[in-house]
């Protein structure tokens, strides 16, 4: 199989499906999805980027030196990088879940001034976070396509970045929605299985 096809065709279907929700948005419901009015909202953008870069010049897209250690290669097998395309392919599919059951309450930040319904249904029936779990399982699975050390990094400081984030969110979700946040936080774990 050819990996930096197969990582290029993933970024293309993910930003079509990102790039598709922002313009339904904007066009049938007059919605501006774009609420950054945070650091961390702006490094998430800046690190979605750099990711985006990483791929790139590992696709031999993009050249630009990194240190030596960065390429140290530290998983290099047919099976890791079989690994990585399931964990970037069923990442892709979660998004796509999320997205759907997310209708006219998906944003990009936290929107304080015109927030929406609380989603609880599809997919957050059984994550409270599918778009942070499906861009671990991106990362994750983009450092077993790549096993450098440069992409353990990336997902090591992305799971850290994006758990952040989500406390953020859940401050916030709390703080809007009370008693009905508070069951829906009860009863659906943060990933996907346990309360981590």
């Amino acid at each position: 199989m050819n990996w930096n096809a197969f990582q290029l065709s993933a970024i293309v279907i993910g930003a079509a499906m990102f790039g598709i929700r922002v313009v339904t948005l904007r066009l049938k419901s007059g919605i501006n999805p774009f609420t950054i009015s945070h650091p961390s909202e702006a490094g998430f953008a800046v690190g979605e980027v750099a990711l985006v870069v990483l791929i790139l010049r590992a696709a031999r897209l993009l050249a630009f030196p990194l240190p030596g250690w960065a390429d140290a290669q530290i998983v290099n097998s047919g099976l890791a990088r079989a690994l990585g395309a399931v964990l970037i392919g069923g990442g892709l599919f979660l998004f796509a879940l999320a997205l759907i059951a997310f209708g006219k309450s998906w944003r990009i930040g936290i929107d304080r001034r015109t927030p929406s319904a609380l989603v609880t249904g599809g997919i957050f029936r059984f994550s409270r976070n599918p778009i942070f779990l499906f861009l671990d399982l991106y990362v994750v699975g983009t450092f077993f396509i790549n096993g450098t050390a440069v992409f353990l990094i990336a997902a090591i400081l992305s799971a850290l970045f994006l758990h952040f984030q989500i406390l953020r969110e859940e401050r916030f979700l709390l703080e809007h929605y009370g008693d009905a946040y508070r069951k829906y936080y009860a009863r659906t774990p943060r990933y996907f299985a346990g309360k981590f």
